[in-house]
């Protein structure tokens, strides 16, 4: 260090930061959060570490800026198949049983590698999957890879990596997947990029689970290496959003340097040879610290995969009851003019709307089951409510339930088809089951009637890419553009999940970038 800061000014500049991002640097950090400001000090132009403190002091860092600083905070060393005994359980043991329940039934596998920097974790589990799975092509796999820095998500995109992330891969794999570019650095193949969906999201901010981020319904979450930057409070919270965006049976996977029994205590431990997991099971049975040990190798024959299913995973498609998320969708639910003059027997209009009200308010307070039963106990009784038909619609599609969601939604629309963001769900739930044409049909509705509705113009933008039209999906990406342009940075988006304004500016700019990068 060239030059010398207090230590009530780096704590100062922590709380920022940690209020910003979410970023947790306690003073015994210090050292660490110095480092990687001068980092950035350096990478923005700026004459030392001083200068830029003061100018995060003085709220004068843009979202540009910041994306700097929070690589330089965040950036941690990864490679392809890393950690070779979690990939062994994965390998060997969890997606074989997944598979071979679900290949007579609903072809249906959703991975989410959260804090996937790089790109190198989920193009790993691509690679497994199309070695594991010779029916790939018949399934309806969703491998989602997300990370807080757009920078990350960029690089992970075009996934191009250096020999030195190679270091743990077999070279038949190397070289089977990834094409060999002329300064010597390999690409991964365009079969397995298009494997992974990449997404910018910041866990310590961002609601999940939520079909309008894609964090719902999940078989396997992994977040290795990530946990480590966030405090106490947001780890727990983190973790307890983990809990409630798996299904029954699912699979969280943390590095073993985070494998605190304290964070995981709704789950059930399992410790496989050389790594332990936790898997949700809502059977109300504690986890015993010490675990349940399984070999690695527990793949069966055919014939007693429901023997072993009921040992190892006793429920892998959706159970009957889900916890009910959070979203920012709930703030866009209203009650429809025609609801409010309903009557029903026993029970006031004040009442009623009451009901109605505590619903949402479990709802926003995350006690799942009893919003439930209160909105279900309320619907009977008001069945043209537009407000309660859409969260009804909502829990659903969360849930994975996604032809009863969309009953839901289109019983809402009999109410009121003037609705956009009715639509736009509408639209996500017929993306989530692979009905494209009609989810752009729905979009494009939510469209005609708010020309200026943003998070559907970027969607659309994206169907139509999905579509393989490169020139309509460009229209409505600048429309997005144009529009965020006269938003805050720090606005957050309706219908979004708790994405910003300045968030998804730096997702388009990556899309654009990546786009003309890419040849296929």
């Amino acid at each position: 260090m060239t030059d010398t800061v207090s230590n009530a000014d780096v704590a100062r500049v922590s709380e920022i930061i940690a209020a910003r991002s979410g970023l947790h640097f306690p003073e015994n950090r210090f050292v660490d959060l110095e480092r990687g400001l001068a980092a950035s000090a350096k990478q923005l132009g700026l004459p030392d570490l001083s200068s830029l403190m003061k100018k995060i002091r003085s709220s004068g860092i843009n979202a540009q800026e910041f994306e700097v600083i929070v690589f330089n905070l965040t950036i941690k060393e990864t490679y392809c198949f890393r950690d070779k005994k979690i990939l062994e359980a994965l390998e060997h043991s969890i997606i074989p049983l997944y598979t071979m329940a679900r290949r007579n039934a609903k072809k249906t596998l959703r991975i989410w590698s959260a804090g996937c920097s790089t790109g190198e974790e989920p193009y790993t589990i691509a690679i497994m999957l199309h070695r594991l799975m010779p029916d790939l092509a018949e399934w309806d796999i969703t491998l989602l890879a997300t990370d807080l820095n757009p920078s990350s998500i960029e690089k992970a995109r075009d996934g191009v990596y250096n020999q030195w992330a190679f270091r743990e891969t077999p070279a038949i794999i190397r070289d089977s997947y990834f094409q060999r570019n002329a300064d010597g650095r390999y690409r991964v193949k365009p079969h397995i990029r298009r494997m992974v969906t990449f997404e910018c999201l910041n866990l310590a901010t961002a609601e999940f689970p939520s079909v309008l981020n894609n964090t719902n319904s999940m078989d396997i979450i992994l977040c290795r290496n990530v946990l480590m930057y966030f405090s106490r409070e947001v780890i727990s919270r983190i973790v307890d959003n983990y809990y409630r965006s798996l299904l029954d049976g699912g699979w969280l996977v943390v590095s073993p340097a985070e494998t605190s029994h304290i964070y995981y205590n709704q789950f059930k431990l399992v410790n496989f040879e050389g790594a332990t997991l936790y898997r949700k099971d809502v059977s109300g049975k504690k986890s015993d610290p010490a675990g349940v040990k399984y070999p690695v190798s527990v793949v069966p024959a055919v014939s007693d995969v429901t023997a072993d299913l009921d040992k190892l995973i006793p429920l892998v498609s959706a159970p009957d009851k889900m916890p009910l998320t959070e979203s920012a969708f709930q703030k866009t639910i209203v009650e429809s003019p025609a609801s409010e003059s309903v009557s029903t027997a026993g029970n006031s209009h004040e009442d009623s709307r009451e009901s109605y009200e505590q619903a949402l308010q479990f709802y926003g307070d995350g006690m799942n089951e009893k919003a439930e039963e209160t909105l279900n106990a309320f619907y009977e009784k008001n069945r043209e409510h537009e407000g309660a038909m859409t969260l009804l619609a909502r829990i659903c599609a969360d849930r994975g339930k996604l032809e009863e969601a969309l009953q839901w939604c289109d019983s809402a629309l009999q109410v009121n088809r003037l609705a956009p963001g009715l639509y736009y769900l509408r639209s996500v739930i017929c993306q989530e089951q692979g009905q494209l044409e009609e989810a752009i049909i729905s979009m494009k509705k939510a469209l005609y009637l708010d020309s200026d509705f943003i998070m559907a113009n970027y969607s659309l933008g994206n169907l139509e890419l999905n579509m393989g039209r490169p020139g309509s999906a460009e229209k409505y990406f600048r429309t997005s553009g144009i529009l965020l342009s006269r938003l805050k940075q720090d606005e957050i988006l309706p219908e979004s999940g708790g994405l910003t304004a300045g968030r998804l500016s730096e997702i388009l700019k990556s899309t654009f970038a990546y786009k003309e990068r890419s040849g296929d």
